[in-house]
């Protein structure tokens, strides 16, 4: 029996700046964020396992062991 791929959703909830998150922020760059490339609230819908149109690159980096784990109805509780 082949198991059905969930559909996912991401929601940008929250920008922030370096300054925000970290006491002394581990890399020194010019970047004052928050990011310019999302909005808060924005959101993604995703079909299969590709990256959005217009994502980040780094972002989806980051997210996509989520995104794959979620989209074969994996998760996170123990």
């Amino acid at each position: 029996m082949k198991q059905q791929k969930s559909k996912l959703k991401i929601t940008v909830l929250k920008r922030f700046k370096p300054e925000e998150v970290f006491k002394d922020p581990p890399i020194k760059t010019k970047y004052d964020g928050p990011c310019s490339l999302y909005e808060d609230g924005q959101v993604f819908y995703l079909e299969d396992c590709s990256m959005p149109e217009g994502f980040c690159s780094y972002a989806w980096d980051a997210v996509y062991p989520f995104v794959l784990t979620l989209r074969f109805h994996g998760n996170f509780l123990a």
